[in-house]
C-alpha cells in the first residue's frame, strides 16, 4: 500500500466562539469534545480544542475477567494564526494524542492476559 495522509486543521476564526459535544452509547461509550476560538488583535486568532473518548470494549472475555476492544483516547491541541501583511501570514499547530486503546492494527502486541483469549 502507498499513499499520503495530509491532515489540515481549520484556521481560527478570529472571533469569540466555542462549542461542546457530549456523546454516550452502549458498552459505556463516553465522548466529550470541545472547541474555543479567541481573537488575537485584529489580524489573528487562537483555537483551542480537546476530545476524550472512552469505551469499555465490545466483546466479553470468558477466560479472564474483562472486555476486549476497549478504547481510551485523549487529544488536545492549539492552532494560532496571524496575518502580518496582506501577503504574509503565519500559522502554527501543536497537538498531543494519548491513545491507550485495544483496537487497531498497531495493537498486535501480546501480553500474558491476552494469551488465553
Amino acid at each position: 500500500m502507498a499513499g499520503a495522509l495530509n491532515i489540515v486543521r481549520s484556521a481560527p476564526t478570529g472571533e469569540w466562539g466555542g462549542k461542546v459535544q457530549l456523546t454516550g452509547g452502549s458498552w459505556d461509550l463516553r465522548e466529550l469534545r470541545g472547541l474555543l476560538n479567541t481573537p488575537l488583535g485584529e489580524n489573528g486568532g487562537l483555537k483551542l480544542y480537546a476530545s476524550a473518548s472512552q469505551h469499555d470494549g465490545y466483546m466479553e472475555a470468558t477466560v479472564y475477567d474483562g472486555d476486549l476492544g476497549a478504547q481510551g483516547c485523549t487529544q488536545y491541541g492549539a492552532k494560532i494564526s496571524y496575518e502580518f501583511t496582506e501577503n504574509f501570514d503565519v500559522s502554527f499547530t501543536a497537538e498531543r494524542i494519548d491513545d491507550e486503546s485495544d483496537v487497531g492494527a498497531w495493537s498486535k502486541f501480546n501480553s500474558f492476559a491476552d494469551l488465553p483469549a
